[in-house]
């Protein structure tokens, strides 16, 4: 398995259960990361996204007034914080197919269910920085390329593809 120089990485950590946001940043310690940043609602990780460089951000779906998902579109909007182009792992207790479509098409880069081990976050991370895909901007979406393989164009209306 290839290694991540964790010291260069500036994480965001947005969860409102203070229990996972210790959790993963013990996580991100053990691999050598020292620049956690820890929030516990959207309003917090929209504030941290403007005051300091952010390399990559875990944002929990499920919060309170605002979720994940409404945090992840400002980002790639360009509302909260300066990188519209910032990695973005999505996490959640919920891995139903329509739930990572949804966090895809909202712009996630990737998605990692609960609960997390340390060995599941190095992996997404580590695929993030192995797999990166070119991003995609467009009047209705911006984001990572939604295509996990490249089939070339469609031929025709009846062999278009919207998965």
């Amino acid at each position: 398995m290839a290694r991540i120089d964790f010291s260069k990485l500036a994480v965001l950590v947005v969860d409102d259960s203070s229990f996972m946001c210790n959790m993963i940043d013990a996580i991100l310690k053990s691999y050598g990361c020292t620049n956690v940043v820890l929030a516990d609602s959207v309003g917090e990780g929209s504030r941290k996204l403007h005051e300091r460089p952010i390399d990559l951000a875990i944002v929990d779906w499920f919060m309170e007034p605002l979720d994940g998902l409404e945090l992840v579109r400002r980002v790639r909007t360009g509302r909260e914080g300066p990188n519209p182009y910032l990695p973005i792992i999505m996490l959640t207790g919920h891995s139903e197919a329509d739930r990572v479509r949804e966090a895809r098409d909202a712009g996630a880069n990737s998605f990692l269910t609960k609960p997390v081990s340390g060995d599941s976050v190095y992996r997404r991370i580590l695929a993030l920085v192995q797999e990166s895909r070119p991003f995609i901007k467009t009047g209705t979406f911006i984001g990572p390329d939604r295509r996990r393989v490249d089939r070339g164009p469609a031929k025709g209306v009846e062999e278009r593809r919207f998965s």
